[in-house]
């Protein structure tokens, strides 16, 4: 029994038709990249503005995953991304800084600065 696959790439639709085995293989799949982008927005949300090589060092996920899944996510608009380069002890790193779009984190807890006091 063959299994069919109904995908729509942009504004074409596809079709293909997956023996069981592939129908296994491609929901599994499905199944990985629905999580790895789960731990991608969860991690930004508690961790912040990051490059792409952290976000796969603090999720566990391959770097290739991290930058396909981070295309998608840019792509649907869920999060913000800008090419950077940064020199560190004369050593040039470059990637992608990402974070979550619209989102803004809660307040500190603790006591809040006054500003400065008013001159009478």
């Amino acid at each position: 029994m063959a299994l069919m696959l109904h995908v729509i790439a942009g504004d074409q639709p596809c079709q293909w038709e997956l023996q069981p085995q592939e129908a296994a293989t491609a929901s599994r799949n499905e199944m990985q990249r629905s999580t790895e982008l789960q731990e991608i927005m969860q991690y930004l949300k508690s961790s912040g503005e990051r490059f792409d090589s952290e976000i796969a060092s603090g999720t566990g996920i391959s770097l290739a995953n991290v930058k396909a899944r981070l295309v998608e996510l840019s792509a649907k608009g869920e999060i913000i991304m800008c090419h950077s380069i940064q020199f560190k002890d004369g050593k040039r790193i470059e990637g992608m800084r990402c974070r979550l779009a619209g989102y803004i984190p809660p307040a500190a807890p603790g006591r809040k600065s006054k500003g400065a006091p008013k001159s009478s």
